[in-house]
């Protein structure tokens, strides 16, 4: 019995832990006086987190807003450097003016970041930590070249997203900066996502086709019309299947232990 409560104890935390997502700063400041303690045990379950997703969800709840005095700068900078195994972290709804303040705390792990709309500038130069960055989404941010240009040329980037609103000069910068592509030796795709309401999407969709067209674009530039939902669902649903397949693989990984 005893060696059945160990197994399960040791299951269910990575499965509590793998994915966290605040919508309110309360929790935030809450969850660092409970865990960042003297107590190894405790303080250790920052390790779990793998996958970091702080601002509003679907239902559109909390109080993380775009320039909102409510964001605890500095309980976030030291939990996300507690994070020492993070892989993944989405930050939406910041202000522009915040994001450089956590630059130098991204973990050594840190693959995949996901931010905006309208985040600040990135500057791989104030990533102290060196993260092996591979996958980058962008949303609603109009990127100048010289910044787009130092995210295509990471030396570990392999993908680019960017969401853009169809009912604006997103599509049309998103879309004039694909010919930097071939600058880059490690990227592998530039995608560039319209969103918004179809009778805008569908025409920008196709005059971006042809624009890229024209330019003779690389096949490593893509195309695609976000599905209803927007962004917004596209991001969250990727948090929730990214936490599925995790507890897929502990599964079928304790099963295994389990009977052998």
């Amino acid at each position: 019995m005893c060696l059945i409560n160990s197994i399960v104890h040791d299951w269910v935390l990575p499965v509590l832990y793998h994915s966290v997502h605040f919508q309110f700063s309360q929790d935030i400041v809450n969850f660092i006086s409970k865990h960042d303690v003297l107590n190894p045990r405790m303080r250790n379950r920052f390790q779990l987190i793998r996958d970091l997703h702080i601002g509003r969800g679907l239902n559109g709840m909390g109080d993380l807003l775009y320039g909102s005095r409510q964001w605890p700068i500095h309980p976030l900078q030291q939990f996300i450097s507690l994070c020492t195994e993070l892989q993944s972290l989405t930050v939406l709804y910041m202000d522009q003016r915040l994001w450089s303040l956590f630059e130098p705390f991204l973990p050594p792990r840190v693959n995949k970041i996901t931010l905006g709309p309208m985040h600040g500038p990135i500057n791989p130069q104030d990533l102290t930590q060196h993260p092996p960055l591979t996958y980058l989404t962008s949303v609603y941010t109009c990127l100048s070249d010289e910044e787009a240009e130092e995210l295509f040329n990471y030396p570990t980037m392999t993908k680019v997203r960017k969401f853009c609103e169809a009912n604006s000069m997103g599509p049309a910068w998103a879309v004039n900066q694909a010919p930097l592509v071939t600058k880059s030796q490690s990227l592998q795709e530039y995608e560039i996502v319209i969103c918004g309401a179809p009778d805008y999407t569908q025409p920008i969709c196709l005059f971006a086709e042809q624009s890229l067209k024209q330019m003779g674009a690389s096949d490593r530039v893509t195309l695609h019309q976000a599905p209803s939902g927007g962004w917004v669902r596209i991001l969250y649903d990727e948090f929730v299947e990214n936490r599925r397949r995790f507890i897929g693989m502990l599964t079928s990984s304790t099963s295994s232990s389990i009977f052998t």
